[in-house]
Protein backbone atom coordinates (compact mmCIF):
# COMPACT_ATOMS: atom_id res chain seq x y z
CA UNK A 1 0.00 0.00 0.00
CA UNK A 2 2.82 2.37 0.93
CA UNK A 3 4.42 1.71 -2.65
CA UNK A 4 0.91 2.55 -4.15
CA UNK A 5 0.19 5.59 -2.68
CA UNK A 6 4.26 6.54 -2.98
CA UNK A 7 3.89 6.28 -7.01
CA UNK A 8 0.38 8.01 -6.65
CA UNK A 9 2.82 11.26 -5.56
CA UNK A 10 5.22 10.79 -7.79
CA UNK A 11 2.10 10.83 -10.84
CA UNK A 12 1.30 14.13 -9.52
CA UNK A 13 4.60 15.72 -9.25
CA UNK A 14 5.25 14.80 -12.90
CA UNK A 15 1.93 15.93 -13.88
CA UNK A 16 2.63 19.10 -12.44
CA UNK A 17 5.65 19.77 -14.23
CA UNK A 18 4.45 18.43 -17.62
CA UNK A 19 1.01 20.32 -17.02
CA UNK A 20 2.58 24.07 -16.05
CA UNK A 21 5.19 23.56 -19.07
CA UNK A 22 2.44 22.66 -21.24
CA UNK A 23 -0.06 25.36 -20.01
CA UNK A 24 3.09 27.92 -21.59
CA UNK A 25 2.75 26.37 -24.88
CA UNK A 26 -1.36 26.68 -24.85
CA UNK A 27 -1.19 29.96 -23.94
CA UNK A 28 0.96 31.05 -27.28
CA UNK A 29 -0.81 32.29 -29.70
CA UNK A 30 -1.18 29.57 -32.14
CA UNK A 31 -0.19 31.97 -35.16
CA UNK A 32 2.84 33.02 -33.94
CA UNK A 33 3.31 29.06 -33.28
CA UNK A 34 2.32 28.56 -37.12
CA UNK A 35 4.84 31.61 -38.34
CA UNK A 36 7.92 29.96 -36.11
CA UNK A 37 7.31 26.66 -37.78
CA UNK A 38 7.10 28.39 -41.41
CA UNK A 39 10.44 30.22 -40.78
CA UNK A 40 11.67 26.85 -39.63
CA UNK A 41 10.24 24.96 -42.64
CA UNK A 42 13.45 23.44 -43.06
CA UNK A 43 13.22 21.49 -39.91
CA UNK A 44 12.75 17.91 -40.27
CA UNK A 45 9.46 16.67 -39.35
CA UNK A 46 9.53 13.78 -36.92
CA UNK A 47 6.65 11.25 -35.92
CA UNK A 48 5.82 10.46 -32.40
CA UNK A 49 4.74 7.33 -31.59
CA UNK A 50 4.22 5.32 -27.93
CA UNK A 51 7.92 4.61 -27.74
CA UNK A 52 8.87 8.43 -28.07
CA UNK A 53 10.10 9.91 -30.72
CA UNK A 54 13.61 10.64 -32.50
CA UNK A 55 16.38 9.79 -30.17
CA UNK A 56 14.04 10.29 -27.13
CA UNK A 57 13.08 6.66 -26.20
CA UNK A 58 10.80 5.62 -23.79
CA UNK A 59 11.86 3.51 -20.86
CA UNK A 60 15.79 4.24 -21.58
CA UNK A 61 17.81 6.62 -20.25
CA UNK A 62 18.08 10.29 -21.56
CA UNK A 63 21.03 10.66 -23.98
CA UNK A 64 21.85 14.33 -24.93
CA UNK A 65 21.97 14.58 -28.56
CA UNK A 66 21.68 18.44 -28.60
CA UNK A 67 25.53 18.36 -30.00
CA UNK A 68 24.41 16.11 -33.06
CA UNK A 69 22.71 16.70 -36.84
CA UNK A 70 19.18 15.07 -35.52
CA UNK A 71 17.76 18.33 -35.66
CA UNK A 72 15.19 17.35 -33.10
CA UNK A 73 16.34 20.00 -30.50
CA UNK A 74 19.65 21.74 -29.69
CA UNK A 75 19.57 23.22 -27.02
CA UNK A 76 18.98 21.21 -23.03
CA UNK A 77 17.63 23.24 -20.05
CA UNK A 78 17.74 20.90 -16.61
CA UNK A 79 16.27 21.99 -13.44
CA UNK A 80 15.01 20.97 -10.32
CA UNK A 81 11.26 20.27 -9.18
CA UNK A 82 10.52 19.56 -5.17
CA UNK A 83 7.20 18.13 -4.33
CA UNK A 84 6.85 18.90 -0.95
CA UNK A 85 4.12 16.21 0.02
CA UNK A 86 6.30 13.56 -0.71
CA UNK A 87 9.46 15.96 0.30
CA UNK A 88 11.34 14.34 -2.93
CA UNK A 89 13.31 16.06 -5.24
CA UNK A 90 13.12 15.77 -9.60
CA UNK A 91 15.24 16.49 -12.07
CA UNK A 92 13.49 18.11 -15.05
CA UNK A 93 14.64 18.74 -18.59
CA UNK A 94 13.15 21.31 -20.91
CA UNK A 95 14.07 20.50 -24.56
CA UNK A 96 14.01 23.01 -27.28
CA UNK A 97 15.16 23.72 -31.06
CA UNK A 98 16.26 26.73 -31.19
CA UNK A 99 13.89 28.94 -29.07
CA UNK A 100 10.84 26.90 -29.65
CA UNK A 101 9.92 24.06 -26.69
CA UNK A 102 10.12 20.64 -28.04
CA UNK A 103 9.43 18.55 -24.88
CA UNK A 104 9.51 18.29 -20.98
CA UNK A 105 10.37 14.97 -18.81
CA UNK A 106 11.47 14.69 -14.93
CA UNK A 107 13.66 12.09 -13.82
CA UNK A 108 14.52 10.67 -10.20
CA UNK A 109 17.60 10.31 -10.83
CA UNK A 110 20.15 11.55 -13.78
CA UNK A 111 20.81 7.66 -14.89
CA UNK A 112 16.57 6.78 -14.50
CA UNK A 113 14.75 5.89 -17.63
CA UNK A 114 12.27 8.54 -19.00
CA UNK A 115 8.87 7.08 -17.96
CA UNK A 116 6.97 9.94 -18.82
CA UNK A 117 7.05 12.71 -21.82
CA UNK A 118 4.97 15.77 -22.65
CA UNK A 119 6.23 17.12 -26.10
CA UNK A 120 5.19 20.44 -27.25
CA UNK A 121 6.87 20.75 -30.58
CA UNK A 122 5.21 22.17 -33.94
CA UNK A 123 7.64 19.93 -36.01
CA UNK A 124 6.48 16.89 -34.48
CA UNK A 125 3.36 15.26 -35.26
CA UNK A 126 1.80 11.39 -34.84
CA UNK A 127 1.14 9.33 -37.79
CA UNK A 128 -1.73 10.15 -38.51
CA UNK A 129 -1.36 14.14 -38.77
CA UNK A 130 -1.86 15.04 -35.85
CA UNK A 131 0.65 18.13 -34.66
CA UNK A 132 0.11 20.95 -31.70
CA UNK A 133 -1.71 23.37 -33.21
CA UNK A 134 -4.02 22.13 -35.41
CA UNK A 135 -7.61 22.48 -34.04
CA UNK A 136 -9.38 19.39 -31.89
CA UNK A 137 -12.19 19.32 -34.20
CA UNK A 138 -10.04 18.41 -36.87
CA UNK A 139 -7.52 16.39 -34.63
CA UNK A 140 -10.22 14.08 -33.26
CA UNK A 141 -11.42 12.95 -36.40
CA UNK A 142 -8.30 11.02 -37.52
CA UNK A 143 -7.45 7.89 -37.67
CA UNK A 144 -6.94 5.59 -34.20
CA UNK A 145 -8.02 8.97 -32.40
CA UNK A 146 -10.45 8.43 -29.60
CA UNK A 147 -12.23 11.22 -27.64
CA UNK A 148 -14.21 11.23 -24.53
CA UNK A 149 -15.27 12.06 -20.88
CA UNK A 150 -14.51 9.94 -18.16
CA UNK A 151 -15.53 10.63 -14.27
CA UNK A 152 -12.37 11.30 -12.37
CA UNK A 153 -12.49 10.31 -8.61
CA UNK A 154 -10.12 12.85 -7.72
CA UNK A 155 -11.99 15.45 -8.82
CA UNK A 156 -15.44 14.09 -8.68
CA UNK A 157 -16.37 15.25 -12.33
CA UNK A 158 -15.33 14.16 -15.26
CA UNK A 159 -12.59 15.01 -17.36
CA UNK A 160 -11.70 15.05 -21.00
CA UNK A 161 -9.31 12.21 -22.16
CA UNK A 162 -8.01 12.33 -25.69
CA UNK A 163 -6.23 9.38 -26.81
CA UNK A 164 -3.91 7.63 -29.12
CA UNK A 165 -3.91 4.29 -28.64
CA UNK A 166 -2.81 2.62 -24.95
CA UNK A 167 -0.26 4.99 -23.28
CA UNK A 168 -0.24 8.47 -25.65
CA UNK A 169 -2.34 10.94 -24.65
CA UNK A 170 -3.40 14.74 -26.13
CA UNK A 171 -3.84 18.09 -23.94
CA UNK A 172 -2.85 15.31 -20.82
CA UNK A 173 -5.79 15.84 -17.83
CA UNK A 174 -8.53 19.08 -19.20
CA UNK A 175 -9.78 19.24 -15.32
CA UNK A 176 -10.82 22.82 -16.42
CA UNK A 177 -12.85 21.51 -19.37
CA UNK A 178 -11.81 24.59 -21.22
CA UNK A 179 -11.60 23.05 -24.83
CA UNK A 180 -15.23 22.00 -24.26
CA UNK A 181 -18.30 24.04 -25.24
CA UNK A 182 -20.47 25.21 -22.55
CA UNK A 183 -23.11 22.41 -23.25
CA UNK A 184 -20.71 19.89 -23.02
CA UNK A 185 -18.88 20.87 -20.09
CA UNK A 186 -21.82 21.30 -18.37
CA UNK A 187 -22.26 17.52 -18.99
CA UNK A 188 -18.95 16.76 -17.77
CA UNK A 189 -19.38 18.50 -14.32
CA UNK A 190 -22.45 16.66 -13.73
CA UNK A 191 -20.82 13.77 -13.96
CA UNK A 192 -20.30 13.36 -10.01
CA UNK A 193 -20.72 10.68 -7.35
CA UNK A 194 -23.80 11.89 -6.32
CA UNK A 195 -25.36 12.85 -9.65
CA UNK A 196 -28.00 10.89 -12.05
CA UNK A 197 -24.93 8.43 -13.71
CA UNK A 198 -24.54 7.68 -10.05
CA UNK A 199 -28.28 6.60 -9.78
CA UNK A 200 -28.39 4.42 -12.68
CA UNK A 201 -25.04 2.68 -13.06
CA UNK A 202 -21.41 2.70 -11.01
CA UNK A 203 -19.03 5.57 -12.13
CA UNK A 204 -15.82 3.58 -12.16
CA UNK A 205 -15.12 3.14 -16.25
CA UNK A 206 -18.22 5.22 -16.74
CA UNK A 207 -17.97 7.98 -19.97
CA UNK A 208 -19.58 9.22 -22.38
CA UNK A 209 -18.18 10.06 -26.02
CA UNK A 210 -16.85 13.31 -27.93
CA UNK A 211 -18.23 14.64 -31.09
CA UNK A 212 -15.78 17.13 -32.88
CA UNK A 213 -18.57 19.37 -32.18
CA UNK A 214 -18.43 19.16 -28.75
CA UNK A 215 -14.94 21.40 -28.58
CA UNK A 216 -14.85 24.80 -29.17
CA UNK A 217 -13.48 25.68 -32.77
CA UNK A 218 -10.75 27.80 -31.05
CA UNK A 219 -9.43 24.53 -29.21
CA UNK A 220 -6.06 23.54 -30.06
CA UNK A 221 -3.95 20.62 -29.83
CA UNK A 222 -1.40 22.26 -26.93
CA UNK A 223 0.85 18.61 -26.04
CA UNK A 224 1.14 14.85 -26.26
CA UNK A 225 2.20 13.10 -23.39
CA UNK A 226 3.44 9.74 -22.96
CA UNK A 227 2.37 7.81 -19.94
CA UNK A 228 4.71 4.30 -19.31
CA UNK A 229 4.99 4.37 -15.76
CA UNK A 230 3.08 1.54 -15.28
CA UNK A 231 4.38 -1.42 -17.30
CA UNK A 232 6.86 -4.33 -16.58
Amino acid sequence: MKQIFMINLIAIAMCLFSCSNSKKQTNADPSVVQAEAEANAGVKPFILTEDGVGSLRMKHPFKNMSDTDEGLYNKVEKGTFYYEPAAMKFQTYTLYCDDVEVANFMLEKQLSPIEELTVTSPYVSLENGVKVGMPLREAVTKKGMEAMIMYDEMFDQGIVYIAYGKNLRINVVNEELDDLTEQTKMKALAMTANGDLAKTSELEGKSIQLTPEDFKPEAKVACFYIDRRFEE
